[in-house]
C-alpha cells in the first residue's frame, strides 16, 4: 500500500496550492499519473521513502498482538487440541486488549439480568 500512500499525499499537498489552476494543468490529476511521474522525475525508490519509520512503529504492535493471541489460545486451548477450530475462533474474542479497552458487554447485562 506504500506507494498508493505515497501518491495520496502528493496529491492532497498540491491540491490546496494548484486549487485555482484547471484540472488538465495540475501537477498530479489521479493515482496513475502521481504514481509515473513520481518515477520518472525522482525514481522508483521515493515511493518508499518513509517506509522504514512505519515498519519500526507499527513491529512492536504486531507483536503484541500476536502474543496476545498466543496467550487467549493457549489459555481457552488447556487440554484441547491446538488445531481444534473452536480455540483459534475464540482466541482472539478473549484476548487482552491494548490500551485499556474493555470487552463489550454481554446481552444479558445490557438487558439488566
Amino acid at each position: 500500500m506504500y506507494p498508493i500512500d505515497t501518491a495520496k499525499t502528493r496529491m492532497q499537498s498540491c491540491a490546496s496550492l494548484e486549487a485555482a489552476i484547471p484540472f488538465a494543468q495540475r501537477s498530479y490529476r489521479n493515482t496513475l499519473q502521481t504514481l509515473g511521474k513520481v518515477v520518472s522525475e525522482e525514481g522508483f525508490p521515493t515511493l518508499y521513502r518513509g517506509l522504514i519509520p512505519v515498519l519500526v512503529g507499527s513491529a512492536p504492535e504486531m507483536a503484541v498482538q500476536v502474543a496476545a493471541y498466543e496467550w487467549a489460545r493457549d489459555r481457552i486451548g488447556q487440554g484441547k487440541d491446538k488445531m481444534d477450530l473452536s480455540v483459534h475462533v475464540r482466541g482472539p474474542v478473549r484476548a487482552p486488549r491494548p490500551c485499556g479497552c474493555a470487552r463489550p458487554a454481554r446481552r444479558d447485562a445490557e438487558r439488566g439480568k
